[in-house]
């Protein structure tokens, strides 16, 4: 699997070896979560405040997981966001 920040194409695998790499390469966690607009998909933001890289992982309903985008620079927003994706203070 290659660095989140260099990743430019999907990787798809087993959900666990993904999280795993996720984990244990770039010390990220699951910050946030949600379902694609259509419910077909799960999907999950990864981060890491301390290494700044971020990455984003969509589960299928068949189990199949990729590593769908990838970056550095991950920057936490205050407080939540609003459904009209400004900052709750």
């Amino acid at each position: 699997m290659a660095a989140p920040a260099a990743a430019q194409t999907r990787i798809c695998g087993q959900y666990d070896a993904i999280v795993a790499k996720l984990t244990a390469q770039f010390g990220e966690k699951a910050v946030a979560s949600g379902t694609s607009h259509n419910g077909r998909a799960y999907v999950e933001f990864w981060a890491s405040e301390k290494s700044g890289t971020c990455s984003v992982v969509t589960v299928m309903p068949n189990g199949m997981s990729c590593l769908t985008s990838a970056g550095q620079d991950f920057q936490p927003l205050p407080g939540k966001i609003a459904k009209d994706r400004t900052p709750v203070t």
